[in-house]
């Protein structure tokens, strides 16, 4: 949750000379951020709440909290539990609940609010963990050619100059799959998913990770 937060609160307060107290160490504090049971015991009391819903936690703190709102007289019935999604209808006299909803994490990325889907979000955590590996390749189709060798570009995955190895073998297997598979140098979606292919499995023999590769194939007659 807010753990960098509250340490870097507390990394601060130490930096200007303060001692800070955190713990049972010294004196009977508690510092997690939530109160005691006796707290919401209180804080029940105060309120006396004709429905009570406990609204933060996992679904055993919901019903924990339930139960300390049924020791300060709140009717079981009127402790209502409820999970993601869940829609409460409230009156005066009574509660009901309501079809549920699609209830789903909201991404705000930018000025985008929700329009950022799974697929996305998985490539993003796959850059941020692996890096990625763009080959290059310039052909003639017509010709059947490759015009100029692959060349291979990295970001994130692996300093190049102590993986020239593994970068040169890299472009020496796309090179093998062109000469090797001619049937499918018109159909350039094929020979991506192929090098995509061939190339994953190389790396991840070699270094136990997953980069993105992007194949790029450019078309470049030759006269």
């Amino acid at each position: 949750g807010n753990d960098m937060l509250v340490q870097t609160l507390l990394d601060d307060l130490s930096q200007k000379g303060a001692f800070v107290y955190q713990n049972k160490e010294h004196m009977d504090l508690h510092s997690s951020g939530h109160g005691y049971q006796e707290d919401q015991k209180i804080m029940l009391n105060l309120v006396k709440p004709k429905f009570f819903i406990p609204v933060h936690g996992y679904q055993s703190f919901l019903y924990k909290h339930g139960q300390t709102a049924q020791k300060t007289g709140v009717p079981e019935k009127n402790v209502i539990i409820t999970k993601k999604g869940s829609v409460i209808e409230l009156t005066k006299h009574e509660w009901k609940k309501l079809p549920s909803i699609k209830a789903t994490p909201v991404l705000v990325s930018g000025s985008g609010v929700g329009d950022i889907g799974n697929i996305v979000l998985n490539d993003r955590q796959q850059l941020a963990n692996y890096g990625v590996v763009v080959i290059v390749t310039e052909l003639d189709t017509e010709k059947r050619i490759v015009t100029n060798p692959p060349q291979v570009v990295t970001r994130g995955f692996v300093f190049v100059k102590n993986s020239t190895d593994l970068i040169k073998r890299i472009e020496a297997e796309t090179l093998n799959i062109f000469n090797n598979e001619k049937i499918f140098f018109e159909e350039q979606e094929k020979i991506k998913e192929k090098i995509s292919m061939v190339i994953r499995k190389i790396l991840y023999d070699e270094t136990q990770r997953e980069p993105m590769i992007l194949p790029i194939l450019i078309e470049n007659k030759k006269v």
